[in-house]
């Protein structure tokens, strides 16, 4: 019981140190972008006037305000370390190599926690003394030198800080946090694939209670995809079997082609007049209704408390504690059972996989990336260029160089439609995966997908 307790407080500590760490680079990256917007406002203005003080006194507010906000977080990520240090020491150790590798990594931390602190606090320190100068900004030079000072802050302070993240992650993998965390969240998913195993295989389909969904949206795959995944949640949760209707769309006919059927037991249902079947209302979980239908999700707003993101309540204490998005760890175990290859599909798909060298031993690590454009650019989603994702990729693979302290190449798949997405860089290969038929068919036709 002990070391159970110990491994849970463990993990719960862990995560806190990486929360701490989460909010001390949001907050590092928010007041940089707002110290440099004000810089360039306040070299933009004369210095004479009302606007150019106040907007002096706006930025050296920002810096003071910075200042103090890296020391905070700075402090609090000092106490979680020092917490995992109390829990690592109160908790058996078999191995002395497992007790000097957690001594190492939680001094490491401490260090780069104190090095952040003295670089932000010692750089925003000399960035306040020119700016309290009269005349601080008054020529070009003054404000080049001040820009490069906030460059060589900022470079600092992302190098700092994914060295800190490379040993709070190390911390909860020599005394097995990491391990015991994943055991844990195995055995949960195992409970939640029997679940639904026993929901969708009744014995008897002909007094089970059905839950109907169909694939009738003008939408495209991710779409149709949110919709079965939030309806198989609803189906979990009012003990209900998910089958489809059986009306005959492009979607309903490549969906049975790829993905293994929802059920075993359920198979010769015919519902293909869906619309005479009563919606689910889910307001009763006694509800004797043997047959109901699955609606699109912006329609039931009248019993939220089963919609995502709820997760189940017997899953919730342990899951809360293990993952740091309970739902979206339950949503995805409910699309993994949706999404089960047929064996045609299963080696289509690994096929595609071996070509360009994204499994087996010899890989080297892959981010993939999906750049989507067309239908969403100006409607769902504003345009981003490619750029700005790379800066994401860049910064994960970064993080892995510092975990391996080599990387001779590095691997990013982009699936796209636009054509004219190019990125370079010496240390990463890019794979762009073209949708080439986007142009030519709506993304309501399941054809883009192959």
């Amino acid at each position: 019981g002990r070391n159970i307790t110990h491994d849970a407080l463990s993990v719960f500590r862990f995560d806190q140190c990486m929360r701490f760490r989460t909010f001390l680079l949001a907050a590092i990256a928010v007041w940089i972008f707002v110290l440099v917007r004000l810089i360039l406002i306040a070299t933009n203005t004369d210095s004479h006037n009302v606007e150019s003080i106040s907007a002096y006194q706006s930025l050296e507010k920002t810096v003071v305000d910075l200042r103090h906000r890296i020391e905070e977080g700075s402090k609090n990520l000092a106490k979680t370390v020092k917490w995992l240090d109390q829990i690592a020491g109160g908790k058996p150790q078999n191995e002395s190599s497992i007790r000097l590798s957690h001594e190492l990594l939680r001094r490491r931390a401490i260090h780069f926690t104190r090095e952040i602190h003295y670089a932000a606090s010692g750089q925003l320190g000399l960035i306040n003394k020119t700016l309290r100068q009269p005349d601080a900004l008054k020529s070009q030079p003054e404000v080049e030198k001040l820009l490069n000072t906030l460059d060589l802050l900022y470079s600092w302070l992302e190098e700092m800080t994914r060295y800190l993240e490379v040993d709070l992650e190390g911390l909860g993998q020599v005394n097995h946090m990491t391990e015991s965390r994943r055991s844990e969240l195995d055995r949960l998913g195992r409970r939640v694939r029997s679940r639904i195993d026993k929901l969708q295989n009744p014995t008897d389909c002909s007094k089970a209670k059905l839950l109907v969904a169909s694939l009738e949206r003008p939408c495209a795959f991710g779409c149709n995809v949110h919709h079965l995944a939030y309806c198989l949640q609803l189906a979990y949760a009012s003990g209900r079997t998910l089958v489809f209707a059986q009306t005959k769309t492009a979607y309903d006919a490549w969906w049975a082609t790829n993905f293994l059927p929802l059920s075993k037991t359920c198979t010769d249902v015919d519902f293909s007049d869906s619309g005479s079947i009563p919606p689910f209302n889910g307001q009763d979980p006694a509800d004797l209704t043997r047959v109901t239908r699955c609606d699109y999700i912006g329609s039931m707003s009248s019993f939220t408390k089963w919609l995502p993101p709820a997760i189940p309540r017997d899953l919730a204490p342990d899951l809360t504690r293990l993952h740091g998005a309970p739902f979206v760890w339950f949503i995805g175990h409910l699309t993994a059972y949706l999404m089960r290859p047929t064996l045609a599909f299963e080696q289509k798909l690994n096929a595609t996989l071996t070509a360009h060298k994204l499994v087996g031993f010899s890989r080297t690590p892959v981010v993939g990336v999906h750049v989507r454009r067309t239908d969403k650019i100006n409607s769902e989603a504003a345009f981003h260029t490619i750029d700005e994702y790379m800066l994401h990729v860049e910064r994960r693979f970064r993080f892995w160089q510092s975990q391996q302290q080599m990387m001779s190449r590095t691997d990013v798949s982009l699936m796209t439609p636009h054509y004219s997405i190019r990125y370079v860089s010496p240390y990463i290969y890019v794979a762009v995966f073209h949708v080439s038929c986007v142009f030519l068919l709506p993304w309501t036709r399941p054809d883009p997908l192959f």
